[in-house]
């Protein structure tokens, strides 16, 4: 949940927890509920193409680790409740 809270992040929250009015042919990456809802769809179907096409995923191993150390620091300063910095230790 948001600090101090406002009306439209309760509702940005309760899109992503209950899937409503995410229409999946106005996919836009930048959105989050919308990327939640087909979860890693794309992400699979590039590893697919690149494997048949032996060539590099357009997002490497590299790339995505750096997404995942963000997601570990999150939790780790919502089970903490402290500020902890990148990279992760």
């Amino acid at each position: 949940m948001f600090t101090n809270t406002n009306e439209e992040d309760l509702n940005f929250s309760k899109q992503i927890f209950e899937q409503k009015n995410v229409k999946l042919e106005n996919i836009d990456r930048s959105n989050p509920i919308a990327v939640l809802k087909n979860r890693h769809k794309y992400q699979i179907e590039d590893m697919i193409r690149a494997i048949n096409n032996d060539v590099a995923p357009r997002i490497t191993g590299e790339e995505a680790r750096k997404s995942v150390e963000i997601i570990q620091a999150i939790y780790k300063s919502s089970r903490t409740g402290e500020e902890v910095t990148l990279p992760l230790n």
